[in-house]
């Protein structure tokens, strides 16, 4: 059963007030939660805090547990599932060069009331555990488990698995949003320039929770489009279907050029809607040498300086900024190289490579 035919949404502020469907997604991504609940011991009741590995299964929360013990103190009592999900710290000095007061941190958390239930069918408790090993070790060749399985049988028995209906959900994503568009482009300027792990990752949930667009006029394209610093799985997938056909990935399969792509160190693009219009990455060390690679826009949306808009975004790109010596290759676009401040590399036969140094990097 559905958890969202019963969850009723608690009054918040509506700018701040995040979708059903936004909660699940903080919740499918989690790889741990909270459970709090009451807990009889001698004749008292006493709080309870614990840890699970949750699994998203048909909108039904699970997670498992030994066969005794006082988690099992909860079946048929209330109890409650927090999820968090930190996106950034803001230091003061994104926003004022002396006031310590804007320092803050940005969050998303989903919390959880109902009632937690024993799961006793072993199919179901082996789907439960196929989706656990999804998450935290997918693709590692294990055989799948099945309640038929003699190898599987036992254990399924022998471990308990626990499920969460919930009958009320509070979502709370505190990201910007009650905050000015002049406010947001300032932190926005102090992630990029920070440029720290998930600094590009924040960029993109505060731009995306925000009525007003937040992007800085110095990382913006054009009013039709808009800019990514940050890619995952979907997007990553789609770029490699759309690169495929491109002359210089003829070796490489669909999959490998998004593997190339989602684990570049610098991967900009811009999007039509959902659509990847244009896109560019490079492979860093931060410090000395970067490579440009796969710079590609569609045909249709060719002519409008899109390529060059996002080279000169991914120059500025944390992981590329500070590298004395940037490289790429190109058949016949070296007019655009050119105009970002590259040359010709003399060295090289073919005519294809092209370098960019850069002093005092």
């Amino acid at each position: 059963m559905s958890a969202s035919l019963h969850a009723k949404t608690r009054t918040i502020p509506k700018k701040i007030r995040p979708s059903e469907e936004a909660c699940w997604e903080v919740i499918r991504r989690a790889k741990l939660a909270r459970i709090t609940w009451i807990h009889r011991e001698n004749d008292q009741l006493m709080p309870r805090l614990r840890t699970i590995h949750p699994a998203v299964l048909g909108g039904v929360i699970y997670w498992h547990s030994g066969l005794v013990g006082e988690k099992h103190s909860m079946l048929d009592a209330r109890a409650s599932l927090s999820f968090e999900e930190f996106v950034a710290t803001i230091p003061s000095t994104f926003v004022d060069p002396t006031l310590a007061c804007p320092a803050t941190t940005y969050y998303r958390s989903v919390h959880l009331d109902g009632h937690v239930l024993p799961v006793m069918d072993l199919a179901e408790k082996a789907r439960v555990f196929n989706v656990m090993l999804d998450m935290h070790q997918k693709d590692a060749g294990h055989r799948p488990l099945s309640a038929e399985d003699p190898l599987y049988r036992q254990p399924l028995e022998r471990i308990a698995v626990l499920r969460f209906l919930p009958a009320a959900m509070t979502g709370r994503f505190k990201l910007g949003q009650r905050k000015s568009a002049e406010r947001m482009r300032a932190v926005m300027r102090g992630l990029w320039r920070r440029g720290e792990p998930g600094d590009l990752r924040a960029m993109e949930s505060i731009g995306a929770a925000h009525e007003e667009n937040v992007w800085p006029e110095e990382l913006g394209l054009f009013d039709d489009l808009t800019l990514q610093v940050s890619g995952g799985a979907r997007e990553s997938n789609q770029i490699g279907s759309l690169l495929k056909d491109e002359y210089w990935n003829a070796p490489f399969s669909t999959r490998a050029i998004a593997r190339a792509h989602q684990n570049s160190s610098a991967w900009i693009f811009a999007k039509a809607g959902d659509e990847i219009v244009g896109s560019v990455r490079a492979i860093a060390d931060a410090t000395k040498h970067a490579k440009i690679y796969d710079v590609w826009v569609r045909p249709e949306y060719r002519g409008r300086g899109i390529a060059s808009r996002l080279l000169r975004i991914l120059l500025t790109h944390p992981n590329v900024r500070g590298c004395s010596l940037i490289t790429l290759s190109t058949r016949d676009a070296h007019r655009l190289y050119e105009r970002l401040g590259f040359e010709r590399d003399n060295r090289d036969r073919s005519g294809r490579a092209m370098i960019r140094r850069v002093s005092g990097s």
